[in-house]
């Protein structure tokens, strides 16, 4: 059975941050987990359909977590950037042609674990034929 075209941008993103080598995982995990992380989260779509195909607009953010002394910034710019430029390689997955990236991204403070964090967002979007 063929992957819907969310699920395939999906785990194409979540391959290439473990291609990366980036500890990265698909549920935001508990305190034990080794910092620096991506948690591959949310998915957004808004899809079309023709008589012979389906294909739409899809997103994924991309959530990249450091507890670096300082909070260093570099650690998350870095991440998040590479993760980037490797989205923008993606021409196909599972069969469906990737066309027109996008990404937007911010870098802001996160204080929800009590240890004061940086917390990097990409979304990565793109329309899938």
């Amino acid at each position: 059975m063929r992957k819907t075209p969310d699920q395939s941008i999906y785990d194409a993103i979540y391959k290439i941050s473990m291609q990366l080598g980036y500890a990265t995982f698909n549920y935001l995990p508990d305190g034990k987990a080794p910092y620096p992380f991506v948690y591959v989260g949310e998915t957004f779509n808004t899809s079309r359909r023709t008589k012979f195909n389906r294909y739409g607009d899809y997103v994924v953010r991309v959530h990249v977590y450091s507890n670096e002394p300082e909070r260093n910034r570099k650690t998350v710019t870095e991440m998040r950037n590479a993760i980037e430029n490797a989205f923008y390689g993606l021409k196909r997955t599972d069969g469906y042609q990737v066309l027109n990236h996008n990404t937007t991204g911010q870098i802001m403070d996160d204080n929800s674990t009590g240890t004061p964090l940086l917390h990097g967002v990409l979304s990565c979007e793109a329309t899938l034929n």
